[in-house]
Parts: structure tokens; C-alpha cells; sequence
């Protein structure tokens, strides 16, 4: 078996636990800081303290997670230092990890290469937007076996499967990748993606694509993301939730003008 791959996730929903349910603590509660049985707690709590909720499945085909919006409110779900050898069924890969619309969570499936063997801590993390913290996050272990193993693992009828009794800690985290500035076919394709979602409603995932770009060193990106808070600009949009901001429109034009980006010196000035 593979060694253990460690995975943290920021994006808001809770997962459904089949068999478990929990009462919270004070009825007036919210519902992301329910008990700890339910596997959810605010998102700044030391993710070693949270609970596991475990899922099997054979690897090659998708396992489906679960997940669903712990309150109202939640755009996206974020799972960070996520696997190269895994994808997620919706979403994208952003810089090491994956972005997910609130509306994919409830069909949301991990899928793995044929043969893959071991164990994946996931840590989601559900935010009701890209400018504020996640408001909730919990943990899962995912635990895949090959197609074989998992014949092998069968226990006779009438016979109960072992239950494991400890998980081996995950190895240390790699370090963080430097970004890099992307080619004019990659930037492109990023624009495009951005400006399907934004026109889509997902208005928190197209800024996180923009934003990508812009940190990476893309003028383009810089003043698009400059534009989702523009209000001159949102002016020609009609797209729910898109609301302005005049300082962080500010913000990322400087950057676009920093970048080379003149189109972004009219658009600061007429801000200004």
C-alpha cells in the first residue's frame, strides 16, 4: 500500500455520514458549528482535532464523496495540496489544488488510475466568497484499492470485515511551487474558462482563475479581475452577485499596470 497522502481542500459544504447523526449543541447554533460528530467545525480550528469520516472504494472507477453545502450562502469548495496522480469528476485544478461550485458538491466523485493503492486525506474547506476565510471545513480519508485487492478483501458471507483500528501519519508536505508565468496558450485558455463560469453565475470561481493569472504575472488577468469589481464596468453586465469594489478594483489595476497593461492606466484613471 501506498504511503499515506496527506490533502488539505478549501471550499464550504459538509459531508453526508450514512448511519451517523448528531444533535447540536444549542439549537441556535449555525449549522457549520454543529457538534463534532458531524465532522464539521469552523475553519481556523487545528485540522488535526477535527474527525475523520472515512470512504472506501476500488480504484479506477469514481467514488463518490458525498458532499454537500453545510449553510446557505456557499459558492465553492477548495481541497489544497491536492494529489497530481487524482482528479475530482467537476471543477478544476488551480496551482496544487481544486476549485468546486457549490452546485457540483452533492455529485462530486474522487477518481483515481487503475491500480492506485493507499490512503488520501482530503481536507475541504467551503467559502462563501474569494475575498473573506472559509467559514467551515472538515476532513475524510478516502481509501482505494485496485480491482483485485479489494475481490480479495471480501470476507465470506456471514463473516464481518476487519475494521482498521489506526491510520499511519501522513508524510510532510512538499514545498510550495513558486509560480510561473503561464504561455499565451495557457493564459488564454484560463481567460476563456474564467469568462464561461462568470457568464455561468459562478462569479467566486471566475475571480479565483483571474486572480490565478494575475499573481503568475498575466496583465490580462490582472485587469479582468480588476473588471468583477468595477463598477463602470459591471455597469454593461448582468450577472447576479457580481457586486463592485472600488478599493480592490483599484488594487488589481495597479497590478495590470504594473504588468504592462495600458488599457489598465484609462480604466485606473477613470476610477480615480
Amino acid at each position: 500500500m501506498r504511503a499515506l497522502i496527506g490533502v488539505s481542500a478549501v471550499l464550504v459544504a459538509g459531508l453526508n455520514c450514512a448511519g451517523r447523526a448528531s444533535e447540536r449543541s444549542d439549537p441556535g447554533d449555525p449549522p457549520w458549528q454543529a457538534p463534532a460528530e458531524r465532522g464539521i467545525q469552523v475553519a481556523q480550528a487545528d485540522t488535526a482535532a477535527l474527525p475523520v469520516a472515512r470512504v472506501a472504494g476500488v480504484s479506477g472507477s469514481a467514488i463518490g464523496l458525498g458532499l454537500t453545502p453545510p449553510a446557505d450562502g456557499v459558492r465553492f469548495a477548495k481541497f489544497p495540496d491536492f494529489p497530481a496522480e487524482l482528479k475530482l469528476s467537476h471543477g478544476f485544478r488551480l496551482r496544487g489544488y481544486w476549485i468546486v461550485s457549490v452546485n457540483d458538491l452533492p455529485q462530486l466523485s474522487l477518481i483515481s488510475p487503475p491500480g492506485f493503492s493507499g490512503a488520501v486525506k482530503l481536507t475541504v474547506q467551503f467559502f462563501r466568497d474569494n475575498e473573506t476565510a472559509a467559514i467551515a471545513q472538515r476532513l475524510m480519508m478516502v481509501e482505494l484499492k485496485p480491482a483485485e485487492a479489494a475481490a480479495r478483501a471480501e470476507p465470506p458471507p456471514g463473516k464481518p470485515a476487519a475494521v482498521a483500528t489506526r491510520a499511519e501519519p501522513p508524510p510532510p508536505r512538499p514545498a510550495p511551487v513558486p509560480p510561473t508565468r503561464p504561455s499565451l496558450e495557457q493564459e488564454t485558455e484560463t481567460l476563456d474558462r474564467a469568462i464561461k463560469l462568470m457568464r455561468s453565475g459562478d462569479i467566486a470561481s471566475a475571480r479565483l482563475l483571474f486572480e490565478d493569472l494575475a499573481v503568475s504575472g498575466s496583465p490580462k488577468g490582472a485587469r479582468a479581475l480588476a473588471e468583477t469589481y468595477d463598477p463602470a464596468y459591471l455597469k454593461g453586465l448582468f450577472i447576479a452577485g457580481l457586486q463592485p469594489n472600488l478599493e480592490t478594483a483599484r488594487k488589481w489595476y495597479r497590478r495590470a499596470i504594473e504588468l504592462g497593461d495600458a488599457e489598465s492606466v484609462k480604466r485606473l484613471a477613470a476610477l480615480n
